[in-house]
């Protein structure tokens, strides 16, 4: 299982919640499952 700094995790939140970027569209930028950044969310 791979480990996220929770920089890297806050950073990803922030992002989501204060653009109109989905979790599908973090998780082409960051190379990261996007449900994974859905149960960070």
């Amino acid at each position: 299982m791979v480990k996220y700094k929770p920089e890297l995790k806050v950073q990803i939140v922030h992002e989501y919640l204060s653009t109109s970027q989905n979790t599908y569209d973090l998780s082409e930028k960051y190379q990261i499952d996007n449900r994974r950044i859905g149960e960070w969310v």
